[in-house]
């Protein structure tokens, strides 16, 4: 159908010619293909500055994916991987904290029990159980002390975007303060390991002032969720990982998975929300059962295309504007 929309997929430079083979860009390659497969156009394109700046750009009449995009108007939406590889956000308004997720219901109890039972083993074993992460980990153990309070860095994004209440700074005083005898175990982020460092640097005469044990790790993620009693970011994929190990979670930032954890909007609710992390009880199966599940694409699920075909109708571009028929053979 000459006249019907295009899919355009706006992607990094230097991915241009090569977005089939980067893990982080699956979605992708699936995504051309299920269009194509039912008639429909679909195409690559760079990805500009104005498509990942928070701004409202207009409608051409076809539908726009920006890859870690952050966008909002007609025909637009962001894409990026969903914390846990195989699983994406796919919607208007941006990722993460400003994805379409964190606005719905959190209704974990409405998963059968034997669906979240499923699920919930499926994911351990792949990733928990395996030690397996979005990003590269250490494959050698550390020591690492029982019931510690870990703190996850992320570099700069989260306050880039303005989804982060707190600063790095008064998240680990916070922590410091409301620690008590545990230690507090401070990861930097895989892609940008070296701010842990500079900020225990730059925070050392008052973490010794505190007399509380604070260390700096390189530990695999999952070793270090495992050991620790609750896992503390302003909005990291460990919240969501923890929960694989069966540990709770409290950020300090806006996130798309707020009913699942404490949020701490300022450094004074920290105490409070440590002792509601650590005492209140939560059915992990289902709550991760419900955020993969019913707020993402799972590229290799049995019923991507069904879901896919969802999200670009709820944006408004169901199968006829698209012009998409029956799937083709072959």
């Amino acid at each position: 159908m000459s006249g019907a929309a295009r899919v355009v997929i706006h992607l990094p430079g230097r991915y241009l010619n090569d977005y089939e083979k980067p893990a982080h860009l699956a979605l992708y390659p699936r995504l051309i293909r299920a269009i194509e497969a039912r008639g429909g156009r679909a195409m690559v394109a760079l990805r500009e500055e104005a498509q990942t700046a928070g701004g409202t750009l207009p409608g051409d009449g076809d539908l726009h994916v920006v890859e870690s995009g952050w966008v909002t108007g007609p025909g637009w939406l962001s894409a990026a991987v969903a914390y846990l590889p195989g699983y994406w956000h796919l919607g208007p308004d941006g990722i993460l904290g400003d994805g379409p997720a964190g606005r719905r219901p959190c209704t974990p109890e409405e998963i059968p029990a034997a669906e979240a039972l499923s699920t919930y083993a499926r994911l351990r074993a792949q990733f928990a159980r395996a030690r397996r992460s979005r990003y590269k980990q250490a494959r050698g153990r550390e020591h690492l002390p029982r019931d510690a309070i870990a703190v996850c860095l992320q570099g700069n994004e989260p306050h880039r975007r303005g989804q982060a209440y707190l600063s790095n700074v008064e998240m680990l005083r916070a922590v410091i303060r409301a620690a008590g005898a545990r230690p507090v175990l401070v990861k930097g982020h895989p892609l940008n390991p070296q701010v842990a460092g500079a900020l225990l640097t730059q925070m050392a005469g008052e973490i010794a002032a505190s007399g509380v044990r604070v260390h700096e790790t390189s530990a695999n993620i999952h070793d270090l969720l495992a050991q620790s009693a609750v896992n503390v970011s302003i909005n990291s994929a460990t919240a969501l990982e923890g929960m694989l190990h069966g540990r709770p979670a409290i950020v300090c930032g806006r996130t798309d998975y707020a009913g699942l954890v404490e949020t701490v909007r300022d450094p004074a609710e920290f105490p409070a929300a440590l002792l509601r992390a650590l005492s209140t009880p939560r059915d992990w199966a289902r709550a991760v059962t419900w955020y993969f599940t019913r707020n993402c694409l799972w590229i290799e699920g049995p019923h991507f295309e069904r879901d896919l075909l969802a999200v670009l109708s709820a944006a408004g571009f169901p199968p006829e504007r698209l012009g998409l028929g029956p799937r083709r053979r072959g």
